[in-house]
């Protein structure tokens, strides 16, 4: 069975670069621009781990990392930021996040980030 994979930020080229390169790694992903959409679609197919950018529209990724944990308690998440501060970490990580990538990250940054979390998909 494929991993489920939830991307979450409002740039569209970052979620169509994400989407395709895991897609193209045999993930199963679903992409969301915000966290209205990204809970719809985790109560639904739920996120085997789910990529939240820090900055979205409406509620945070921070709120939107609360709203995850409380859904999924074990669900690993990791937080993706173009602006990274101590402060922020420290409060992603207090409020959920596993994990806390400072973009523009290298895709094999990405993927050693979520091979921490994800068991390497069997190909029987």
């Amino acid at each position: 069975m494929k991993m489920k994979i939830l991307v979450v930020d409002d740039e569209l080229l970052l979620r169509d670069v994400l989407y395709n390169f895991l897609d193209r790694l045999g993930y199963d992903v679903d992409v969301a621009p915000d966290a209205e959409k990204a809970l719809e679609i985790a109560k639904v197919n739920k996120p085997d781990i789910a990529l939240v950018d820090i900055k979205l529209p409406k509620a945070s990724g921070i709120e939107l990392t609360q709203q995850l944990k409380n859904m999924y308690k074990d669900l690993p998440i990791i937080i993706m930021t173009g602006y990274p501060s101590l402060d922020t970490a420290i409060n992603a990580m207090e409020n959920g996040a596993n994990e806390y990538i400072v973009k523009p990250f290298r895709l094999d940054e990405l993927t050693r980030t979520i091979n921490k979390y994800l068991p390497e998909i069997n190909s029987d």
